[in-house]
């Protein structure tokens, strides 16, 4: 082309003008895209919904999960709409279809799941949904596979010795204070307390704290003590009807509490009320709410284990013991052929098994707030495949306690997650 050429009078763009629907369907479709595989390899937006991991983690904090360091899985639901998970926002309609399922596989990624990172994963229990659209829960791994997990007296062991203590850990504590005495909501605050609960007339209250928090509340002049708070062993009664609080006391039973309207109850029992509550003819059946759900593990959340995390690769004997605690950890999650539990025994493919060798490795998570998360101690242990990523950034705290009227925690807010 010639420079003569260049002031030529071009000719008119002589192509149809763009529709509306082009002119923002194709930014907001290319938008989408962006966004879901930003959403699927990279960052994900996560809320923390409840205070298990307080205060670690607040409710009201808005996280940035990395897919990246633990490895992002391939979809195994991929006809989903894009950018939603279980429901469509606000219509509140199932989002996805199960006739398309892909296996799992974890793409390449820059460290192992480790003890003391704050892991978000899908929730094992919603079996009636894809691994991938469980619900999101956030708590901290504290045992992988093949180390042992054991709580004595509220102190976690792992391998026998303490765990790390994360800097805001919390347990609860009974608060008495003087006689005539009182505490205000501006105290707790400035003790940075968001979680209590009055027990008696304003002088009794059930708090969550560190250990930074216990200090400060212990030096107060107005508190006459400070008690920890330990969970001894319970059960759950399953009942016809109801069972009178002078019955129970003619049973030994003092430490009791109606979970279900005349049809359930949570009690402390004793082995010898134990028998003498079993005998009942208006009991049913009675089980623990702790894992693995059953008698024969008297365990609570302050005294629990010891117990073995499975590990890929490992062959552990199909023992009536083994059966309780790993059964339905199989059955439910190790992907292998059809699995069952009958009379006793695990069967794979229809035939009894002796022996049974984990396929992938299992997390055993814990929240922050000892006293106030559903974590493994009741659901029990994560599998590989639900690891979602790792919590590393708060970019937005906002208040949510019913008991401040600040909106907006600015001390939280663009700081990294340890």
């Amino acid at each position: 082309m010639s420079v003569f050429d260049f002031f030529k009078k071009k000719p008119a763009d002589t192509s149809k003008p763009k529709t509306l629907w082009q002119a923002w369907g194709d930014p907001i479709l290319f938008a989408v895209v962006a966004a879901t595989i930003i959403r699927w390899m990279l960052l994900e937006a996560f809320t923390i919904p409840t205070t298990s991991m307080e205060s670690s983690l607040m409710a009201g904090d808005f996280l940035f999960v990395s897919k990246m360091h633990y490895g992002p899985r391939t979809p195994m639901t991929p006809l989903q709409i894009p950018l939603t998970h279980q429901t469509v926002p606000v219509l509140g309609f199932k989002s996805y279809s199960t006739l398309l399922q892909l296996p799992m596989k974890r793409l390449w990624g820059f460290s192992e799941v480790t003890a003391g990172d704050a892991v978000v994963f899908n929730y094992p229990g919603e079996l009636e949904y894809p691994v991938d659209l469980r619900t999101n829960y956030i708590k901290r791994c504290v045992a992988v596979a093949g180390d042992t997990v054991q709580v004595l007296n509220r102190e976690l062991l792992v391998n026998g010795k303490s765990f790390m203590h994360p800097e805001r850990l919390q347990h609860g504590y009974v608060v008495t204070l003087k006689k005539h005495e009182l505490i205000t909501q501006e105290q707790w605050t400035e003790l940075d307390v968001t979680e209590y609960e009055d027990l008696g007339n304003g002088d009794v209250y059930e708090a969550f704290l560190t250990d930074k928090m216990l200090e400060k509340l212990k030096s107060m002049p107005i508190v006459a003590s400070v008690v920890p708070v330990i969970h001894q062993p319970k059960y759950v009664v399953i009942t016809r009807g109801i069972i009178t609080n002078e019955e129970w006391a003619s049973l030994g039973v003092i430490d009791v509490e109606m979970i279900r309207r005349d049809t359930g109850y949570y009690a402390s029992l004793t082995p010898e009320s134990f028998e003498k509550v079993k005998q009942l003819p208006i009991v049913k059946y009675i089980t623990k709410d702790i894992f693995p759900q059953n008698v024969k593990f008297n365990w609570s959340i302050d005294f629990f284990g010891k117990l073995w995390i499975p590990k890929e690769g490992v062959t552990i004997p199909m023992t009536e013991e083994n059966l309780i605690l790993y059964g339905n950890t199989i059955v439910n999650y190790d992907n292998v052929g059809h699995t069952a539990m009958q009379n006793g025994q695990l069967y794979v493919d229809g035939s009894p098994v002796k022996e049974y060798t984990f396929k992938q490795d299992y997390y055993w998570m814990m929240g922050d707030n000892r006293h106030n998360s559903s974590d493994s101690r009741f659901f029990g242990f994560v599998p590989a495949d639900h690891i979602v990523g790792k919590a590393v950034f708060v970019w937005l705290a906002l208040n949510k306690s019913e008991k401040n009227n600040r909106s907006v925690r600015w001390e939280r807010m663009m700081r990294t997650i340890k």
